[in-house]
């Protein structure tokens, strides 16, 4: 877009923030750094994109989508973390 118009604006990303990290958590990007993949970002790019366009097409308010990709982000941090914790009292268990 700027090489078409020749000029840039400083703002042109503003409130962009909660839709890039859900992307990338969801692609697979660790928070703590030194995990994740470009593919994994593009598939998690998809992702979102697709679900906000469906919200779009279900005429959704603003917030209600906030809402939802929020909680798809909170989802995608928890989740993981979980399951570590559900693997490791199984093993625990299985020794006992």
């Amino acid at each position: 877009l700027a090489s078409r118009i020749l000029s840039v604006r400083s703002n042109i990303a503003t409130g962009w923030d909660l839709e890039i990290i859900t992307l990338v958590v969801l692609g697979g990007v660790a928070i703590t750094g030194g995990k994740g993949s470009v593919f994994g970002v593009f598939v998690g790019s998809l992702v979102v994109g697709y679900l906000k366009f469906g919200m779009g097409l279900l005429k959704l308010s603003g917030t209600l989508m906030t809402i939802v990709i929020g909680s798809l982000l909170i989802t995608a941090v928890l989740l993981p973390r979980l399951l570590d914790l559900y693997k490791a009292n199984r093993k625990l268990r299985m020794q006992a």
